[in-house]
């Protein structure tokens, strides 16, 4: 392969603008690469949404947790379902954002941290909001927020097991949008949240 074919395939997979908006007050978003820059800027005028280059490391990072957009024959965007946390740090970033925009990421904290939250010592953390983060898939039980892929958004969300049957299925919520039809899963196809400044055991 050539530099220069290295180089062009290397611009169509790197993120390079995000789109991101809301639709029936969920955010939704995707990214596209510097090969669909004029394609992207012209969706976003379509559809009224707001537009984030991809400057800096953070936004960067920012991007990789919202999916690949694709773009209609319509000339619209793909922008699905994304977590409010990745939207709400992408706002500030915008181009078009409303001023004063700051953005309401909330970061997870770990018990007994300086915040003085009190701490759990058993299979599963507590952060100081109260939410159940499991150790391992093991200790996966009623009430643990989870990580759960959504097919239809190609993304992962955020989910509270609501009920754990013996044979392994769990019943889970998606815990922005509780009004959202439950989901069933097996331990294996969730991911594991950890406290801010822990991190998976080996």
């Amino acid at each position: 392969m050539s530099a220069l074919a290295k180089a062009q395939q290397g611009m169509a997979v790197t993120p390079a603008i995000i789109l991101i908006g809301q639709q029936d007050n969920k955010p939704r978003g995707s990214w596209f690469a510097k090969t669909d820059l004029a394609d992207a800027r012209k969706a976003a005028r379509l559809s009224g949404l707001k537009l984030v280059s991809v400057r800096s490391d953070k936004v960067r990072d920012l991007a990789l947790r919202v999916p690949k957009g694709r773009i209609f024959s319509s000339g619209k965007a793909f922008t699905p379902l994304i977590q409010p946390s990745v939207y709400d740090a992408l706002l500030p970033h915008a181009a078009n954002a409303p001023a004063g925009s700051t953005g309401k990421r909330i970061k997870a904290q770990a018990a007994g941290d300086a915040g003085g939250a009190a701490g759990q010592t058993g299979a599963a953390d507590a952060t100081a909001q109260g939410t159940i983060l499991p150790k391992d898939w093991g200790s996966i039980g009623m009430g643990a927020t989870v990580l759960a892929y959504s097919p239809e958004d190609e993304a992962w969300f955020e989910a509270i097991v609501t009920r754990a049957d013996p044979n392994g299925k769990l019943t889970l919520r998606w815990r922005d949008y509780p009004d959202e039809p439950t989901i069933l899963r097996q331990p294996h196809q969730l991911a594991l949240l950890f406290p801010e400044g822990k991190k998976a055991s080996a």
